[in-house]
Order: C-alpha cells, then structure tokens, then sequence
C-alpha cells in the first residue's frame, strides 16, 4: 500500500467511527423520531421533512460547486 492510500484509509476509519459515535449517542432520540415518522406523530413528520430538505439542499450545494451532475 502507497503512503496516500493508507492516509486515505485512516481518514476513512476515522470518519467512520465519528459517525458511529454520534448514531451510538443519538440513538434513542433517532429511533422514536424514525418510529414517529410512521406513525404520523409530529416528531416523525419533523423529522421526514427535514431529512428531505437537508438532501435536497446539499444536492443543490454540491451541483452549484461542482457543475458536474
């Protein structure tokens, strides 16, 4: 393995363990408003909405950067 790809992983590893820091401390909040979200409770509904509207606002950043899509 080259010298740029083992950085490449740690960072990778790194990243990843970060975002499973946060699922592992979030969890509860995540499942009860995942849960809400299906059975039409206002947290849920918050929470679908605001997941649409996250997507749909870094698609739009990352196509106005990037031009490329």
């Amino acid at each position: 393995m080259q010298t740029k790809e083992k950085s490449d992983l740690f960072v990778v590893a790194i990243q990843m363990g970060a975002i499973a820091a946060v699922i592992y401390e979030y969890w509860g909040k995540l499942w009860g408003a995942a849960i809400g979200l299906f059975s039409g409770e206002p947290k849920g509904r918050h929470l679908g909405v605001s997941i649409i509207a996250a997507n749909q606002l870094l698609h739009g950043l990352v196509h106005h950067a990037c031009d490329c899509w």
